[in-house]
């Protein structure tokens, strides 16, 4: 078994970190578990979360109230935030209200990606770079853009261009 390599600029508060476990620089782990052999890199904020095994949380990623399955690649600067407000005619609340987000097994979130409350990746889906999830994706899908333009194909679709 080898053991986890935690920087010791990374901060862990209240949070299970399992075996083979790489956390990198100036990191924030807070009430979540993290699977084995799961790989985070620097400036990941990962709060309220669950983390299957072999998942990489690439530098600059937050996550929160997020459930990740096995084998999960999200790239820098993602923002998967399980976290939103509730709106009035006086505006939003200052209360937080929770809507758990899931990302199914082997899916692969581009850089910059943005996945809002509430929402699921299914299984083996691609989000590509900058694209923002308003609606739950089916598995094997692939999905590039930004509402109201954006693109959503199988794979099998995708990959007979």
């Amino acid at each position: 078994m080898k053991k986890s390599l935690i920087d010791p600029s990374s901060k862990i508060i209240n949070s299970t970190v399992s075996k083979s476990v790489q956390i990198r620089e100036y990191c924030i782990i807070h009430d979540s578990e993290i699977g084995d052999s799961c790989r985070i890199f620097e400036r990941a904020s990962i709060k309220k979360s669950k983390l299957g095994k072999n998942v990489d949380i690439n530098a600059g990623a937050y996550v929160e109230f997020v459930d990740i399955e096995n084998d999960v690649q999200v790239g820098p600067n993602c923002s998967i935030v399980g976290v939103t407000h509730k709106l009035s005619k006086e505006g939003a609340e200052r209360k937080d209200t929770f809507k758990k987000i899931k990302i199914k097994k082997g899916t692969f979130l581009g850089a910059g990606s943005i996945i809002l409350p509430g929402k699921e990746i299914g299984k083996g889906s691609v989000i590509g770079a900058g694209a923002v999830i308003t609606q739950n994706i089916p598995a094997y899908h692939v999905v590039v853009g930004i509402p109201p333009n954006q693109t959503i194909k199988s794979l099998k679709e995708w990959t007979n261009k």
